[in-house]
């Protein structure tokens, strides 16, 4: 099963995400070549809900592209996965 880990930060200088894809085949807490990891910058204003909300689309997309069948998403907002 692929794992996707994400998280979203507001800040003075602006909104961004960061995105870690595990692979099946990856091993727990180490970065591996089986981990792919994305970091992007918002270019629009919004809430630390809502960029927690494009962090997960985001990564929704990744995983998509990477033609995944079975996913466990985690991130830290129980409001977003939900």
């Amino acid at each position: 099963m692929w794992t996707k880990d994400f998280d979203g930060a507001v800040g003075n200088d602006g909104t961004g995400i960061g995105i870690w894809v595990h692979s099946p085949f990856s091993v727990p807490y180490k970065v591996t070549n089986n981990v792919r990891v994305f970091s992007y910058k918002l270019a629009f204003e919004c809430s630390n809900n809502e960029v927690e909300y494009e962090a997960l689309i985001a990564g929704l997309k990744i995983l998509r592209k990477l033609n995944t069948k079975r996913i466990s998403v985690y991130g830290d907002s129980k409001l977003v996965i939900k």
